[in-house]
């Protein structure tokens, strides 16, 4: 069995590579998202349709835009709770904090854009 320090070292280590790619990979995908967004927009003032082309049908108000910024809130409020609950203080997670800000922001912007301005 490895002594306590190696393994809390370890697991430091993975936890702060995992989060930084985590980060990353979050911040491309709803950048995606908001490039997509703005462009069917542009579209649909272009061409005046009175659908939303990025409504999921059966469910009014809540765009597929929406949906993936919310999961993305709720994902990365589960991943730190996974970090609390095997253990480890999730301060000491670097880049943790800039994820949970990104997720809040992305969650809070979906809420608006489904309750309207």
């Amino acid at each position: 069995m490895l002594p306590t320090r190696f393994k809390d070292d370890w697991t430091a280590r993975c936890l702060n590579a995992v989060t930084d790619r985590y980060l990353s990979i979050t911040g491309d995908v709803l950048t995606s998202v908001k490039k997509t967004e703005d462009s069917l927009m542009r579209l649909k003032r272009t061409r005046k349709a009175p659908s939303n082309p990025t409504a999921t049908s059966g469910i009014s108000g809540i765009t597929d835009d929406s949906k993936i910024r919310l999961q993305f809130s709720l994902d990365i409020q589960q991943y730190r709770q996974l970090i609390e609950q095997h253990g480890h203080s999730a301060k000491k997670v670097a880049g943790l904090n800039e994820l949970l800000t990104l997720g809040d922001a992305a969650g809070t912007a979906a809420l608006q854009q489904t309750n309207g301005p």
